[in-house]
């Protein structure tokens, strides 16, 4: 069970190389590092060590008790996430939803596989909504790191 991390890391890298394109890739490099390594690392320490809503087990190698092997995760989460946000003509609240959805299923893995223990009073719910809330800061991040590719977008859809 250790190699959880570091298997789910190297799959979603895997997944990310052969699924998109290297050109989107390399666009998308800068706000995957912003949302994917940045975000996420500010998010769990946040998380774990002010609000304490949250601890991580079986650490094979972490930042400030955050698994390096999920800050790479989010690193390609994200990079998915701005692939459909340039790619794709479904409904931007749309996407918000399918991630924060996405983020709740990998939390509540996490938790049953024994790699992360919340308090009690926090929730599946709870993880939800701030999947959601992760993900529209990340939509604000985007608009301001791919703002040329935003407006090629928005000029092929008209």
């Amino acid at each position: 069970m250790a190699a959880l991390w570091p298997l789910a890391a190297l799959s979603g890298i895997i997944l990310l190389f052969l699924l998109l394109p290297p050109a989107n890739i390399r666009r998308l490099l800068l706000f995957g590092y912003a949302g994917g390594f940045l975000m996420a690392a500010v998010q769990n320490y946040t998380l774990v060590h002010l609000l304490k809503i949250w601890k991580f087990h079986h650490l094979f190698l972490a930042v400030g008790g955050v698994p390096v092997a999920l800050l790479l995760l989010w690193w390609v989460i994200t990079i998915f996430f701005g692939h459909l946000l340039l790619t794709t003509r479904l409904s931007r609240l749309f996407l918000f939803v399918i991630f924060a959805a996405a983020a709740t299923v990998l939390s509540q893995i996490l938790i049953w596989a024994g790699y992360q223990t919340v308090r009690a009073d926090w929730t599946a719910v709870h993880t939800f909504f701030l999947g959601l809330l992760s993900h529209v800061v990340l939509y604000g991040f985007f608009l301001v790191m791919v703002p040329s590719e935003v407006a090629r977008t928005r000029t092929r859809a008209s």
